[in-house]
């Protein structure tokens, strides 16, 4: 038993001393500073700074208007400025600058798609106004006629209220489509149509043009030579009224069917378009520049003319 003893303190002395040098080098470390020694580590000084209350509450708010705030406006490009087409240019008419024609009555020699037939023009202007009549027939059967009444002025010459293409009835001829002219209201309206346009000055009808050439040039023919031009508005039957333009061609000798007419005004106004061709008027000074001949182009064969028969005063 005793030997048992002595072998296992035998074998435990090393161990002791171990711990015992370990625990002695351990204090001495502690015990203070060293040559050796690593170099302490350098600390960061931090700043501080207090926050409101207030901050935090207003900082949710700030991001909660830059979160619903609209976007910017995007910059669009500047779009080219459109210029408003002017409508048409009334014709200027200069005081005194219009003689109106004293009440006659022609025959025309119609010609029409290969035919012949005749056309009666009735004009009497009256102080309080004015009637145009023309009557047609072609082989001896009535053809629509036309009807323009109106006002008259010395300065702006005539003045529509109603045209009117007429037709054969039981009671004799009757109005079947009517442009009127509602001068109290500025407006012109149709028989034949709901629209209404306003009414410009000077404004004529499919028949009161020819009146109203003649006494435009008659009041200044100085100013009508070869190479100007004539303007006049006129209200078609279910349009708006349109510039018509004549070009001035010159003065050109006529040798109508029964007479010769020295020097007729020549002028023409170009086609509107495929279903109103040209119009040529020959105007004789010697008959206050009043058309003695006429040449209308239509569509389909059926553009017509007139050459004067003969004229005299209404009985």
């Amino acid at each position: 038993m005793r030997r048992a003893s002595i072998s296992w303190q035998h074998r435990s002395l090393p161990w002791a001393w171990a711990l015992a040098l370990s625990a002695a080098a351990h204090g001495w470390w502690l015990a203070g500073p060293h040559a050796d020694a690593p170099p302490a580590m350098a600390t960061r000084a931090i700043s501080t700074r207090s926050i409101e209350p207030a901050a935090l509450i207003a900082a949710p708010a700030a991001i909660t208007e830059r979160k619903h705030a609209p976007p910017p406006a995007r910059r669009q490009p500047s779009a080219p400025k459109a210029t408003a087409e002017p409508p048409p240019a009334e014709p200027s008419i200069d005081p005194d600058a219009v003689r109106i024609a004293p009440p006659r009555e022609w025959t025309y020699l119609l010609r029409q798609a290969g035919r012949q037939g005749t056309a009666r023009l009735s004009w009497q202007p009256q102080e309080d106004g004015y009637r145009l009549l023309l009557t047609r027939e072609l082989d001896g059967k009535p053809l629509p006629g036309w009807r323009s009444e109106g006002g008259l002025d010395a300065q702006q010459g005539l003045l529509p209220r109603r045209y009117a293409t007429q037709r054969q009835g039981r009671q004799g001829l009757q109005d079947k489509q009517a442009t009127n002219f509602r001068r109290e209201e500025g407006l012109i309206s149709f028989s034949a149509s709901s629209e209404q346009f306003a009414l410009a000055s000077g404004v004529q009808d499919r028949l009161s043009w020819w009146l109203q050439l003649a006494a435009r040039v008659s009041g200044s023919p100085q100013r009508f030579g070869a190479g100007g031009e004539i303007r006049i508005i006129v209200a078609g039957l279910r349009g708006e009224p349109v510039e018509w333009s004549f070009e001035i061609l010159g003065d050109e000798a006529l040798v109508l069917p029964q007479q010769h007419v020295a020097a007729a005004l020549h002028l023409r106004r170009a086609a509107l378009g495929p279903y109103d061709g040209a119009i040529d008027v020959w105007l004789d000074p010697a008959r206050d520049h009043l058309p003695v001949k006429l040449a209308v182009g239509l569509a389909d064969d059926h553009g017509w003319g007139l050459e004067l028969l003969d004229d005299a005063p209404p009985r």
